[in-house]
């Protein structure tokens, strides 16, 4: 499930109401969520995977529910979108990295970075022209395209934890003025997934529908899968 909280970008004050409205949705989800007891703890690995998404080895084996194997992931996720104020340096890569490494080991949980066009445009466009992938079917075409009307963010972060409140600690860091390159909020949304938690919000709100929902359901359409392998 997915809650939006995605104010626009502009002068301070709206900046720090990015960070604020995400930090009031990780309170509602501490208090309605719990922290599992997880076997695995998720965390820096020592040996990175290839790829920032695979979570695989950090996350429990599946679980049996009602004859399925059901694997659940970090119950919930922040997205971050951030614009930089000038290109950054090498010294601002190196502190950012610094940075998501020291969360990472201090939390047990895992952060994610993703860049959008607007931060490709202020590097060289013969070395982005040389590096950047580009469509099989099309090879003028780069397979990095803006999204539309809102794509407008150098970077997205993404956090994932069991914690709703490292989750907001770490907010909180990413909301100070003082960030790499002038690195600014300019929205914040959250998402959950765990059994019970989408009725437990609906019951907290007085949605009318509430009690229709079920009381196990992880998310609203009440699915889990069967992992592959």
């Amino acid at each position: 499930m997915l809650l939006d909280d995605r104010p626009a970008a502009g002068p301070p004050v709206a900046r720090a109401g990015a960070v604020a409205t995400g930090l009031r949705t990780l309170d509602l989800l501490r208090r309605l969520s719990w922290v599992p007891d997880r076997a695995v703890r998720p965390g820096l690995p020592e040996c990175r995977p290839d790829i920032q998404f695979d979570l695989d080895r950090d996350i429990p084996p599946p679980a049996v529910v009602d004859g399925v194997r059901v694997r659940f992931a970090p119950v919930h996720t922040v997205f971050a979108t951030a614009v930089l104020t000038r290109t950054p340096t090498r010294r601002d890569q190196r502190v950012l990295a610094d940075v998501l490494d020291a969360v990472e080991r201090a939390y047990p949980l895992f952060t994610h970075v993703a860049y959008g066009l607007p931060y490709f445009r202020r590097l060289p466009a013969g070395l982005v022209a040389l590096y950047m992938p580009r469509l099989l079917t099309d090879s003028n075409r780069f397979v990095l395209e803006e999204t539309g009307p809102s794509g407008h963010d150098d970077v997205l972060f993404t956090l994932r934890g069991d914690d709703p409140a490292h989750l907001a600690g770490v907010l909180r860091w990413l909301g100070r003025t003082d960030l790499p390159a002038g690195l600014r909020l300019t929205s914040t949304r959250a998402m959950f997934s765990q059994p019970g938690l989408p009725r437990r919000i609906a019951l907290h709100h007085g949605l009318p529908y509430a009690h229709r929902l079920d009381p196990r359901s992880p998310t609203w359409t009440g699915g889990v899968e069967e992992p592959a392998g």
